[in-house]
């Protein structure tokens, strides 16, 4: 069946596609392309001859006489030539053409000639007509530009200053001088003239190039004239701009800040365009077949350029104030700034890198002496009048911050510019090195520009036949990839050069190559190898390859990082000195410091002092490459690592908790300095007595960590049976003594005398309680007695307080109510929210603490897939903690920020989940009343959840909002008080009338959910105030989707929930059954497979006791917009609810009532929920450092 109706179809599609119904439509529609060509001719004949006041038979006759000759005229385009004489070859290439285009007017359309003419459309008649087209193009442009230039300049010349004999006239100002009066540097380059300039010779360039052929065999001359100069124009101009700006610069003497900047920013300005230019200018002078432009540019122009460079720097010291004695803490960051900016433009002068590299060292090393020079400075001064203390806090904080931005700028540094290493070698071992190198293919680079320094290169197989590339590699100086990126591509590989200068002469066997190189300044010193790679990244890779060649030869490491240009080197070395002058200079200060502080209570200080010293001295010793330099520094450190553990055990009190934490980082400290042989650089006093004081910081720690409470249970078992057991014994001697002088006192004295003792014994205790409380080892016990503490006491007994460990994370929302945490629960590893909501009025503590325990208690009970699940609370004195389920997928509303839900089945898969948590909670006898999409959350599989049940917003707007979730049999809150977002609200809510069915105010404000979901818009979102959306909720509904927007079945079920009377509208269970939902679920049901689908794989947890879980686990894949949600989660989600509940609607928990046994009042116990299980714990509400615990 199915292959004969296909049959059938392709018979079908073959008849109505054959050519004989086509002929038949072109027959029916009259038209013919041969008819349709021979009208197109006849209309265009007509008007030839009315145009020339002939008749149709005269034109005609005329236009066939006049194709007689357009064969010759073709060939003669195909054989042009150039003819020598006095018509210049633009004239005859512009005849030439206008022959052509006379021949084609004598045709109505192209297509009629190459018909009529096949030599026409012949591939090597275009080519010729295409070549001589674009030449007179371009030659055009080219003589129109530079017509435009002689104008602008008013020189034939392009003359842009006056001639230097020339006297200078005020009233004819030169080219120059007149368009910096007119417009700034800038403007002038952004002028049309000279923007449109290179795109114009980048055309010419090409048209030459594609077209090289054709020009040569036509001689066609090229423009070179007018090329040079249209190139040297732009060159010229911003030369003599720059030269008139360093004029005019050298001229300042004494500058304010305020001309410093303007110059700064000028200068900026200029070297951009400068160099921008001669980018330009060396893309269009490239060789190419075809193109061969002899340079135009001016010689001095890059030496004006690198002048210019020159010079910006020194404006940049003066910006700096170098010399000046004063402190900034933004000399780091503005040397970041302008190493962004110069470290772009400096590869296009020649040598401006290698300038630019040693102005940032230089001045890089000048402000680290700038900062050892003031603090030596101020610790010779010392205070005056201010507080020791203070003043020493201050000066370290202060240099603290100016150093760490200093040296981090001076790393970054490092890592542009060192992109070498270098080597030592023997004579003994240099055969075998050799003999190693050429194993490897490495290639020996015979520079005859070095013969008489003794100096040859060695580089890798990659590199062989290129010494342009090696050139590159080793003329180098910025490393970073940023700027490898402009130059050749062939710098992207990790290719190196090994320069050699060897006393001996050894014989080469392998591949070799001669090259005349330019001569650089290498300064390389004899038994010495340098390794020089094209970036830093890339120096790791080259020398684990070099070493990998030359294993075993005797080759030992120098300096694992250098800069391979030596006048960069020095400058970096220079920076190495300082660094370690300095890290020197902040060690020795500890001593003084203290020196000068020693009759002060100021233990704060030295360690401040102690913790500055460790963390330069640690920062400078990663610079410090040269064993001899590191090992002096090392033995500094360690010295000052005994210093450090000395300090903290003669000087520091031992029970305080801070010597605990300092003994712990000075341990630490002491630790890594004696790693490895450092310890062997110590004395013997100096050793004896690092382990010694290393013995008695360890002792300190034991001490503190027994007082924290880490002895082991058996001990302290044993502490606690000593200490009864000295109680007892305490108790008897007090019995006896009170048998053998019980006769020697009355009755009043024995009255006195017990009187005494008990104040002594109260006195004793209130020390002891008052130290333990200073050094925090014990809390507070709260006494109900006082008023501020009963309700916290009462808060605190909640049986939704809970103790456990959590963490802390990233901030995820929050408002007036209180801030939203992500938080980690460290027993579990799970993820969970965390509500904190701070307490603000003590006058209604007591109301506030009362309302939270019973919306916790509500909140604690329920369980149900569409609410989130609530873990408990935890108490402190200021605020409290709401430990809850972590949604992933945010709410409801901030997925409708990106649009309407175009997909309905996406809209009904929400409202199902929807009405069955509504429904829970309806027969739970609870009415949220606040349902927007604000409050409905999605976990990371997109399943909806009811949260914000008014307990937060309790608590943070006072008594002014009244509780949203309530028990309607329990409480005497007025289920129907104003309370909840008025666009959502409904009608009863605002008037107070008829109270309606259960949970009826929920229905409506579902359906103004449904209604911003379908059409992406709040409700009433065209009113500008709560009262007019007020006043439009009493007397109407929403206005409703478009056809558009939401089916006819979804509509009813919007009108459904908009019934005004809340006594006739309809329920969630009701809902549920609504032919809108009903179809949605019987769809979904229809895709199920059951053999792929079961309970235990559904993507929702099915227990019945969510709430008392731990919290679920949210590693899963992030929620999708609601756009992509599969069929597949909406079967899951759809499977689980009907798991949870039965053709009854009877809630998986228990009722409410019964969730929670009750205890005697007198009771010191309670009740808590812990793994779905009662377990009865004693309440003890302590005070510690944190707040409240439980």
């Amino acid at each position: 069946m199915q292959k004969e109706r296909m049959e059938w179809q392709s018979f079908l599609a073959s008849v109505l596609n054959g050519d004989v119904i086509k002929s038949e439509k072109r027959r029916m529609s009259g038209s013919n392309p041969r008819q349709a060509a021979s009208i197109s001719y006849q209309i265009w004949l007509g008007i030839r001859a009315i145009t020339r006041g002939r008749t149709l038979a005269e034109e005609k006759l005329i236009v066939e006489e006049s194709r007689q000759i357009i064969d010759v005229l073709l060939k003669e385009v195909i054989e042009f030539e150039v003819k020598p004489g006095d018509v210049p070859a633009i004239d005859q290439v512009a005849e030439i053409l206008q022959r052509v285009d006379t021949c084609e007017n004598l045709y109505h359309s192209r297509k009629a000639m190459m018909l009529d003419k096949p030599l026409y459309k012949s591939e090597e008649f275009q080519y010729s007509l295409d070549a001589l087209n674009s030449w007179l193009t371009i030659t055009r442009s080219l003589q129109t530009q530079l017509k435009i230039l002689q104008n602008w300049t008013g020189s034939g010349i392009l003359e842009i200053t006056r001639p230097k004999d020339a006297p200078t006239d005020a009233e004819n100002p030169s080219f120059l001088e007149r368009i910096l009066k007119e417009n700034s540097l800038k403007q002038t380059f952004e002028n049309r003239t000279l923007s449109t300039l290179d795109s114009l010779l980048l055309k010419a360039k090409r048209v030459m190039i594609d077209n090289a052929a054709a020009f040569a065999k036509m001689k066609l001359p090229p423009y070179i004239n007018e090329l040079q100069q249209l190139l040297n124009f732009p060159t010229k101009l911003m030369e003599e701009c720059m030269k008139l700006l360093l004029t005019y610069s050298n001229r300042l003497s004494d500058p304010t800040m305020l001309m410093v900047q303007q110059m700064m920013e000028n200068f900026r300005i200029s070297l951009s365009l400068a160099c921008q230019i001669k980018h330009q200018y060396l893309e269009l002078i490239k060789p190419a077949d075809g193109w061969d432009i002899p340079p135009c540019i001016d010689e001095n122009y890059n030496t004006v350029l690198l002048d210019s460079l020159k010079f910006y720097f020194k404006l940049l010291q003066w910006k700096l104030k170098i010399g000046y004695k004063t402190v900034s803490f933004k000399e780091a960051e503005i040397l970041e700034n302008e190493w962004s900016f110069l470290s772009g433009i400096c590869r296009h002068i020649v040598g401006g890198d290698s300038e630019t590299a040693v102005q940032f060292c230089s001045l890089t090393n000048k402000l680290l002496q700038n900062v050892m020079t003031y603090y030596d400075k101020e610790l010779g001064l010392g205070p005056t009048k201010s507080d020791p203390l203070k003043f020493y806090n201050k000066l370290l904080e202060s240099v603290r911050l100016r150093l760490r931005r200093l040296i981090r700028f001076t790393k970054f540094l490092f890592g542009e510019l060192e992109n070498a290493a270098e080597y030592f070698i023997d004579d003994n071992n240099y055969q075998a090195f050799i003999k190693g190198l050429e194993h490897t293919s490495h290639v020996l680079v015979y520079p005859d520009t070095y013969e008489s320094d003794g100096v040859c290169f060695i580089v890798e197989r990659t590199l062989h036949n290129r010494p342009q590339q090696i050139q590159k590699l080793l003329t180098s100086v910025l490393t970073s990839e940023k700027r490898q990126d402009n130059y050749d591509e062939e710098l992207i590989g990790t290719e190196y050069v090994l320069i050699l200068s060897p006393r001996v002469q050894f014989e080469w066997n392998g591949l070799n190559m001669v090259e005349s190189m330019e001569q650089l300044n290498i300064e390389l010193k004899t038994h010495r190898i340098r390794l020089v790679s094209g970036a830093y990244p890339r120096l790791q890779a080259c020398k684990q390859r070099f070493r990998e060649a030359v294993d075993g030869c005797g080759i030992e490491v120098l300096l694992e990082t250098r800069a391979n240009v030596p006048c960069v080197n020095r400058e970096m070395t220079k920076i190495k000195k300082t660094v370690f002058k300095l890290a020197n200079k902040i060690i020795d200060s500890v001593a003084l410091i203290k020196e000068k502080t020693k009759n002060e209570e100021c233990q704060d200080l030295i360690e401040n002092c102690f913790s500055f010293a460790t963390e330069i001295g640690q920062r400078c010793l990663r610079y410090m490459h040269r064993d001899a330099v590191r090992a002096q520094l090392n033995v500094k450190l360690t010295r000052m690592a005994i210093d450090w553990v000395s300090f903290i055990c003669d000087d520091c009190v031992p029970t305080d908790r801070k010597t605990f934490r300092w003994a712990v980082i000075a341990l630490e400290f002491a630790m890594a300095t004696n790693r490895g042989n450092n310890i062997l650089g110590l004395t013997e006093n100096e050793f004896a007595m690092l382990r010694s004081k290393v013995g008695m910081c360890m002792r300190l720690l034991i001490s503190h960590v027994d007082i924290m409470g880490a002895r082991s249970s058996h001990e302290e078992q044993q502490r606690q049976e000593t200490t009864g057991h000295q109680s007892d014994l305490v108790l008897q001697s007090l019995l006896q003594l009170q048998n053998n002088y019980g006769n020697a006192y009355s009755g009043k004295d024995s009255l006195v005398m017990r009187d005494e003792w008990m104040a002594k014994l109260n006195e004793l205790e209130a020390r002891r309680y008052e130290k333990e409380q200073d050094q925090r080892l014990v809390g507070k016990v709260l006494d109900d007695n006082q008023p501020e503490n009963r309700p916290l006491v009462f808060l605190a007994s909640s049986s939704s307080n809970i103790s456990l460990r959590w963490q802390q994370g990233k901030f995820i929302g929050g408002g007036a109510f209180g801030s939203v945490y992500l938080a980690v629960n460290l027993d579990t590893g799970d993820l969970m929210a965390v509500k904190e909501i701070r307490f603000q009025d003590p006058s209604s503590l007591t109301t506030l603490y009362r309302s939270v325990k019973e919306e916790m208690s509500v909140m604690e009970m329920l369980d149900h897939p569409n609410i989130v699940s609530y873990y408990g609370i935890e108490v402190h004195r200021d605020k409290v903690y709401i430990f809850m389920e972590y949604c992933q997928g945010g709410s409801l509303a901030s997925q409708l920020e990106h649009g309407r839900i175009e997909d309905e089945g996406v809209i009904q898969y929400y409202v199902y989940q929807m009405l069955h948590g509504l429904g829970y909670l309806h027969e739970n006898d609870i009415v949220h009343r606040d349902i927007k999409p604000d409050n409905i959350l999605l976990d990371h599989n997109g399943v909806i959840k009811f949260v914000d049940f008014g307990a937060a917003k309790i608590l943070a707007k006072n008594q002014k909002t009244m509780g949203r979730t309530t028990m309607a049999q329990k409480s005497k809150t007025n289920v129907h008080s104003l309370t909840g977002t008025p666009m959502y609200m409904a009608p009863e809510i605002i008037t107070g009338g008829e109270k309606g069915r259960k949970g009826s105010m929920d229905i409506w404000s579902l359906g103004c959910c449904v209604l911003e979901m379908a059409t992406g818009r709040r409700p009433w979102s065209n009113l500008d105030n709560e009262w007019a959306v007020m006043y439009h909720v009493v007397t109407g509904h929403p206005p409703l989707p478009d056809p558009s927007q939401l089916s006819e079945l979804g509509m009813d079920f919007l009108k459904m929930c908009f019934i005004r009377s809340a006594q006739q509208r309809p329920s969630a269970k009701e809902l549920l059954k609504h032919p809108w939902i009903e179809d949605a679920v019987k769809g979904v049901s229809a895709n199920m497979d059951s053999s792929e689908w079961t309970h235990n794989g559904s993507m929702l947890s099915t227990s019945s006791n969510s709430a008392t879980n731990t919290t679920p686990n949210t590693s899963s894949t992030p929620t999708t917009p609601f756009s992509n949600i599969s069929m597949r989660t909406m079967e899951s989600a759809m499977r689980t609810l009907e798991l949870v509940s039965d053709e009854d609607f009877r809630p998986s928990s228990p009722p409410l009532s019964n969730g929670k046994e009750h205890v005697e009042d007198d009771s010191q116990k309670i009740f808590m929920i812990k793994d779905g299980l009662p377990s009865s714990t004693s309440v003890v509400s302590v005070e510690s450092e944190d707040g409240v615990l439980v």
